[in-house]
C-alpha cells in the first residue's frame, strides 16, 4: 500500500515498486554480509610479531576479486601500520579466499583495536584483542612444576597452574574464574572453556574411549583369574634368584599394555616369592618400575602410545603438517633413548647379576650379612603412611576388588587370548582402515603398498576395535567357564575405570593446559626471543628441560603436555622459512628429535620421582621402603640420563653421529660401566676390587705422639700378610 501510494496509485507500478525495494533490501543484506573479517588471535604480546585470518566473501554474478589486492593493518587511530599485498588466485586462477596476514606489533599492555583497509574496494574490517606483557606467555610453565612441589599432588598442581593461565587470558583472577555479568550464571572458566574444548576434540574424544575400554579389558585380565594364573605359572619356575627376576621381567613385560596394572599385579605376584629366595626388595622393585614404565612409552599399542598420538595430532593440526601421528610417534622411537636404555641395563642387570648405583651397595651388604639388609615387607598402613602429605594416588588404586573368587580356577588361556587379540588385532585394524581411506578416495589398489595404508590410517580407532574385541571375547570366556555374570563383567569394567581415575582426571588437566599455553602464545615468544638460537641445540635443551620438569611434576603426562605446545611450534619456526602468505615446510628431522627428546626424557619423572603415581604403587606392591626405592631409582636413573646425554642425545643433536651409531655406543658404555663398577652376590665390580685390594691408607703424622702411623691396607676379607705378599 506504501508503494502503491508513492506511485501515484497505480496498483501494478506499485507491486514493481515492492519488487525492487525487495531486491534492493536482498542485495543490501547479502554486500553486508560479504564485508571481509579480519580474525585475531584473542591475546597477543607486547612486541612480538603476530598474524591474523583474513576471509574476503565470494564475489556474486560471476565477479572476482583483483588478482593483486593491498591493504594496510593500524593499531588504532594514530598507532603503529604494516601494508602489503596478496593474491587472490593460485597459479590455476582458482580463488583464494583465506589469507594470513601480519599484524603491526603493540607495545602497550592492555585493549588494541585493529583496522584493516583493502584497495581498491577500500572494505574496512576492525577486530580487538586483549594484550599482554610477554614474559607472562613463560610463566605457565615454570609455575606448574612450582604449584606441583607445593601441592604435592599433580591434579590439584595442574589446576592451579590452569587458573593462573585463565586468569590472563580472560582478564584478571576475578574474571577468570567466574563470570561477573548479570545476564550471565555464574559458571566456573576454566571448566566450561578449556576442559570443555579439550574433550571436544577428536583426537581426545577417541583416546578417552579407548581409555575406557582398555580399562575393562584390564579390569577382566584380574577378574577372570587370567593374570593369576600367569603368576602361578612363572612363580613355580622361580627356582633361583636369577631365574625369578627373569620370571618377573617377563610378567611385567606381558602386562604392560598399561604401566599401573604391570606394576600392581606383578609386584604383588612375584615380590614376596623373590623376597624370600634372596632377592633385595629394592631390586625387585626396580625392575618392575623400570619396565613396566618404559615398556609402555615404547610400545606401538599401549595407553601411552594412545595418548602421545594425541599431543603429536594437535600439534601437527595446528603447523597443517599432513604427517599420521601414529607415523611419527613411531619416527621417534629410536630418539627415545632413556626408555630404551633403561629397559637394556634392566636386562643386563637380570643377566649378569650386577647392580649399579645404591642397589650395588645393598647387594653388597646382603652378600655380607648372607640375607636381605633392611629389606623387610611392609604391610598397607605402614607404606600408606609413608605417603606424601594430601597425595591420595596410591589408596586410589584398589586391586582387591578385582581379585577372582576363591572358587574360580586360574587359566592362562584367559590372559594369553585377549592380549593376542590387541597384540594382532592392532596393526590388522590399522591395515583395514588406511586402506578404506584410500579406496575411499579412489586410489588404485595396485598402487597401494604398505607406507600408504598406515600412513593413512587413525590408530586410536585401531586400538579402540581391538581392545574391544578383547574384551568382548573375554566376556564370552568367562560365560562358558561359569566365572562371571553379565552383571558381575560391567562391575568389573567400572571398577577398572575407577582405578584409571587419577591419570584420566591428569590427561584432562594436561589438555586444558595445552589449550591453554597455545591462546597465551608460548611458542611465539621462545620463537621470537631465541630466533638466533641454533637449531642443533634444540633437542639438548628439550631432554634436559624435560627431564626436570618431569621429576619435579612426577607426570609424564604432565610434562608431554606443557611441553608440546611450546617446544614443537618453536622448532618448526627454527627449521622454516618464513614466506609471508604461502604455505611452509618445517623441518620434520629437528621435529622429530624434539618430540623424541621430550618423550624419552619424560619417563625420568614416572621412574624417579617421588610424586609420581607409579613410584608409589610400585613401593605399595613390591613391599619396599618408598625412600628406598626412590633413593635407589634416582641414583639409577641420574647415572643412565648422564650417559644418554653424553653419548647420544649431544652427538645425534649436533649430527657428529649417526642415531644408531650413538645409540651402540651407548649401549656399549652402559655393559662396560656395569662390569667395572656392579657387584653382584658372586663377584663385585673389577674397578671397585682392583680398588679394594689395592687401597693403601697414607703414613700420617701423628699430631699427639709425634710417630707414624703404620701403613694399612685394606684386606677386604683377605689376610693382611697375603696382602702385603699380593702388593709388593
Amino acid at each position: 500500500s506504501f508503494c502503491t501510494l508513492l506511485v501515484g496509485g497505480h496498483p501494478n507500478m506499485g507491486r514493481d515498486a515492492l519488487l525492487w525495494v525487495a531486491v534492493w533490501c536482498a542485495v543490501a543484506g547479502v554486500c553486508a554480509g560479504m564485508d571481509p573479517s579480519l580474525m585475531v588471535s584473542k591475546v597477543i604480546l607486547t612486541d612480538v610479531p603476530s598474524f591474523g585470518l583474513l576471509t574476503l566473501p565470494p564475489l556474486v554474478n560471476g565477479e572476482r576479486w583483483p588478482r593483486v589486492v593491498n591493504y594496510t593493518i593500524q593499531v588504532g587511530e594514530n598507532g603503529t601500520s604494516v601494508s602489503g599485498s596478496f593474491n587472490t588466485t593460485d597459479n590455476a586462477w582458482n580463488a583464494v579466499l583465506l589469507h594470513t596476514l601480519l599484524l603491526p606489533k603493540v607495545s602497550h599492555v592492555g585493549h588494541a583495536h585493529f583496522t584493516l583497509r583493502l584497495d581498491p574496494f577500500r572494505k574496512i574490517s576492525t577486530t580487538e584483542s586483549l594484550v599482554l606483557p610477554a614474559f607472562i606467555s613463560i610463566l605457565p610453565v615454570l609455575l606448574t612444576p612450582v604449584f606441583c612441589l607445593l601441592s604435592r599432588h599433580i591434579i590439584i598442581g595442574l589446576l592451579l597452574s590452569l587458573w593462573v593461565c585463565a586468569s590472563f587470558v580472560y582478564g584478571d583472577p576475578g574474571t577468570a574464574v567466574w563470570y561477573k555479568a548479570s545476564n550471565h550464571p555464574q559458571f566456573v572458566r576454566i571448566c566450561d572453556t578449556y576442559f570443555v574444548n579439550a574433550i571436544n576434540s577428536d583426537i581426545h574424544s577417541r583416546i578417552i574411549i579407548f581409555l575406557i575400554v582398555v580399562s575393562g579389558v584390564i579390569a577382566m585380565l584380574q577378574k577372570s583369574g587370567g593374570a593369576m594364573a600367569i603368576g602361578l605359572a612363572l612363580k613355580k619356575k622361580a627356582g633361583t634368584a636369577r631365574r625369578g627376576q627373569a620370571m618377573l621381567l617377563v610378567l611385567t613385560s606381558l602386562l604392560s599394555l598399561d604401566d599401573r596394572t604391570a606394576i600392581m599385579i606383578a609386584g604383588q605376584s612375584l615380590g614376596p616369592a623373590l623376597a624370600s629366595i634372596g632377592v633385595p626388595q629394592e631390586r625387585v622393585a626396580t625392575i618392575v618400575h623400570s619396565i613396566a614404565v618404559c615398556l609402555a612409552s615404547i610400545l606401538p599399542m599401549s595407553t601411552w602410545t594412545a595418548i602421545q598420538v594425541g599431543f603429536v595430532s594437535s600439534q601437527y593440526e595446528s603447523l597443517d603438517i599432513s604427517t599420521n601421528p601414529w607415523i611419527a610417534c613411531m619416527n621417534t622411537l629410536p630418539y627415545r633413548v632413556l626408555p630404551l636404555v633403561t629397559i637394556y641395563c634392566v636386562l643386563l642387570m637380570v643377566v649378569t647379576g650386577r647392580d649399579m648405583g645404591r642397589l650395588e651397595k645393598r647387594e653388597r651388604e646382603r652378600s655380607a650379612g648372607g640375607g636381605t639388609v633392611g629389606m623387610s615387607i611392609v604391610d598397607d598402613e605402614s607404606m600408606v603412611s609413608e605417603l606424601p602429605v594430601n597425595y591420595y594416588g596410591v589408596v586410589s588404586y584398589d586391586s582387591n576388588c578385582l581379585e577372582p573368587r576363591s572358587n574360580v580356577t586360574p587359566r592362562i588361556a584367559n590372559a594369553v587370548v585377549p592380549l593376542m587379540i590387541v597384540l594382532f588385532g592392532t596393526p590388522l585394524g590399522m591395515w583395514l582402515g588406511g586402506l578404506h581411506s584410500l579406496q575411499s578416495v579412489n586410489q588404485e589398489i595396485p598402487s597401494i603398498y604398505i607406507p600408504h595404508v598406515f600412513g593413512d590410517c587413525t590408530a586410536v580407532n585401531a586400538l579402540i576395535w581391538s581392545t574391544m574385541a578383547a574384551f568382548g571375547v573375554m566376556v564370552i570366556l568367562t560365560q562358558v567357564q561359569k566365572i562371571l555374570t553379565i552383571e558381575e563383567a560391567v562391575s568389573a569394567w567400572i571398577k577398572g575405570f575407577q582405578n584409571s581415575l587419577q591419570p584420566f582426571l591428569i590427561i584432562i588437566c594436561v589438555w586444558a593446559i595445552e589449550l591453554a599455553i597455545t591462546d597465551l602464545h608460548t611458542a611465539d615468544y621462545l620463537s621470537h626471543t631465541f630466533d638466533s638460537l641454533q637449531k642443533d641445540s634444540v633437542p639438548v635443551i628439550t631432554f634436559l628441560f624435560t627431564c626436570i620438569l618431569s621429576y619435579v611434576c612426577g607426570s609424564a603426562y604432565a610434562s608431554m603436555g606443557i611441553l608440546f605446545p611450546v617446544v614443537v611450534p618453536f622448532a618448526a619456526h627454527l627449521g622454516r622459512e618464513i614466506v609471508l602468505g604461502t604455505h611452509f615446510s618445517p623441518d620434520e628431522d629437528l621435529l622429530v628429535k624434539c618430540m623424541g627428546a621430550i618423550m624419552g626424557g619424560s619417563v625420568l619423572g614416572d621412574l624417579a620421582s617421588p610424586l609420581s603415581e607409579t613410584t608409589l604403587l610400585t613401593s605399595l606392591a613390591t613391599g619396599c621402603s618408598l625412600s628406598a626405592h626412590t633413593s635407589a631409582q634416582l641414583q639409577f636413573m641420574l647415572s643412565l640420563c648422564f650417559v644418554c646425554i653424553v653419548c647420544c642425545v649431544i652427538p645425534v643433536s649436533f649430527r657428529w653421529m649417526a642415531i644408531w651409531e650413538s645409540i651402540l655406543l651407548t649401549l656399549s658404555v652402559i655393559a662396560v660401566t656395569l662390569w667395572l663398577t656392579g657387584a653382584s652376590s658372586e663377584s663385585e665390580g673389577y674397578l671397585i676390587g682392583l680398588f679394594r685390594r689395592h687401597r693403601i691408607k697414607a703414613p700420617l703424622l701423628s699430631r699427639r705422639q709425634g710417630l707414624t702411623q703404620d701403613v694399612e691396607y685394606a684386606s677386604s676379607g683377605y689376610d693382611s700378610n697375603d696382602e702385603v705378599a699380593s702388593c709388593n
